[in-house]
């Protein structure tokens, strides 16, 4: 039924899903429904980059993503990051992507550093490239401050 009518769909017809759960006891539970909505944008995210013609890489990152038994939610949100990269980066392929591209990206945001790593960690180990995430600048030193 979710593949049919998707979750909004299901919202929308609230009442034949009711009359399904009270006569022949279909049940959609909550965990059901947030795997096909992560999955729906997993997809989303897929067929926007191929729009762009650099979908390959994205959907060989899924897959490794599956292979490495990560859940849905995690993988959509490395997959979200993955496109932000080569968004930023042109729209090359991660194979093509250099060193200064990646460091120019979390220079600019750098909150989306952990995201990133493991990216990178799949471009190295399945494309061959050479590019890693840059290390960490030191955090500035604070002086304490006199307590008046």
């Amino acid at each position: 039924m979710l593949d049919t009518f998707a979750v909004q769909g299901l919202r929308r017809h609230i009442l034949p899903v009711r009359f399904l759960g009270e006569r022949i006891g279909l049940e959609i539970n909550a965990e059901a429904k947030a795997e096909h909505v992560e999955s729906a944008r997993i997809m989303a995210i897929i067929d926007a980059a191929e729009a762009r013609g650099c979908s390959e890489d994205l959907v060989c990152f899924n897959q490794w993503l599956i292979q490495d038994l990560r859940p849905t939610r995690t993988r959509r949100l490395y997959m979200s990051a993955a496109a932000r990269l080569i968004e930023a980066a042109g729209g090359v392929r991660l194979s093509k992507l250099d060193q200064d591209a990646v460091d120019r990206y979390l220079a600019k945001f750098p909150g989306r550093r952990n995201d990133v790593g493991p990216v990178l960690r799949f471009s190295r180990a399945v494309l061959g490239s050479e590019t890693c995430l840059p290390p960490l600048s030191k955090p500035r030193v604070q002086q304490p401050k006199p307590v008046l």
